[in-house]
């Protein structure tokens, strides 16, 4: 993770994926595409608590999808929907700012899944029904 993450993928195909991810198709655009520290701690902290909610099925929509290091799908809506797995990476999100700082060096999973973060952040924001209005 850095302070400057990656541009975001609009094909959901998982060869777009792949071809985003494992091949750096698209990435070179990365740098001029900058997230601030806060923002990302935001986008992190709303994504932890979706994972982490008794709720989630509601909350995490989208579900993440992401492929691991070896450019395989990791997190899928449909064909991978491990919950489990899931909040074990979210575990590794609550240190994000040593990440970004460098301090900390984040699993290749728990990058893929902060990179789908970043690229996906508006997911997070919805309205709900309550007298919470968004969540």
């Amino acid at each position: 993770v850095s302070a400057h993450l990656t541009k975001s993928a609009v094909c959901t195909r998982a060869t777009c994926i792949f071809k985003f991810q494992a091949l750096n198709v698209g990435k070179n655009a990365a740098k001029s595409i900058g997230i601030h520290l806060l923002v990302l701690e935001a986008l992190v902290s709303f994504t932890y608590a979706a994972i982490r909610s008794d709720r989630f099925e509601n909350i995490l929509t989208p579900f993440p999808e992401f492929l691991d290091e070896k450019g395989e799908i990791a997190s899928h809506p449909t064909t991978c929907r491990d919950i489990v797995k899931l909040r074990m990476l979210a575990d590794e999100l609550k240190e994000i700012r040593k990440a970004v700082t460098g301090a900390l060096k984040l699993s290749p999973k728990t990058n893929a899944l902060v990179n789908w973060i970043v690229t996906s952040n508006t997911s997070f924001i919805k309205k709900l029904e309550t007298p919470i209005e968004f969540m």
